[in-house]
């Protein structure tokens, strides 16, 4: 399963100061007092989703959550519509006029041989009987241009072909379509095994 979750929704925080004023028992001189109230405006963003929620989605991949390696191997390269790929919408509604472009990076955990796989984490693995040598590709709809993953907290400084650059008409549609890929790190099935698979993608927006 990948947990998809998206950064950067922005709030307006507000500081008051609250001053209270009783009534003296005897008259006294006037005073002055200066109060400061501070606020802290900042631009609007769009209102982004996976699959039309603005929660943490949970995909599932493979046929009702099973896949076996032989399947994996056979189409991790391969049909586009296999069993062990899934598509999903990334959306970016009601955008305010001010932002011109929008670049979206993916954040994860990688291993030390791609930077384009997604593997658990430490919580992620946690879970028990974690499947060994196995990941998660993201790539735009019916491509092979996989997403490079960038850590944890992704990279605002990411290469057009390594991110999601929104064209014009993907912003007007408000949406980018991705398919999720299980994959193996060796093309060979070495070093797999099978097991639960978990991991944690986070889609990090940047506005312009």
């Amino acid at each position: 399963m990948t947990n998809l979750c998206h950064h950067l929704r922005h709030s307006l925080p507000l500081a008051l100061l609250t001053l209270a004023i009783g009534s003296p028992a005897q008259a006294a001189q006037p005073q002055a007092i200066d109060i400061t109230f501070k606020a802290k405006v900042i631009e609007a963003t769009c209102n982004v989703t996976i699959n039309g929620s603005d929660a943490t989605a949970i995909i599932t991949l493979g046929s009702e959550g099973n896949a076996t390696l032989d399947e994996i191997v056979q189409y991790m390269d391969g049909d586009f519509n296999s069993a062990t790929m899934t598509r999903f919408t990334l959306g970016a509604k009601d955008c305010p006029e001010s932002i011109a472009s929008v670049q979206t990076t993916l954040g994860g955990v990688i291993p030390g041989t791609s930077n384009t796989i997604l593997i658990p984490t430490t919580a992620d693995a946690s879970a028990g009987n974690t499947a060994g040598g196995v990941g998660v590709r993201i790539s735009r709809a019916n491509t092979k241009d996989y997403l490079r993953v960038f850590g944890e907290k992704g990279s605002s400084s990411a290469t057009d072909d390594e991110s999601i650059k929104w064209t014009p008409g993907e912003l007007s549609d408000g949406q980018v379509q991705l398919d999720a890929r299980l994959v193996t790190m060796r093309g060979d099935m070495s070093n797999t095994e099978v097991g639960h698979l978990q991991v944690t993608a986070t889609f990090n927006f940047n506005y312009e």
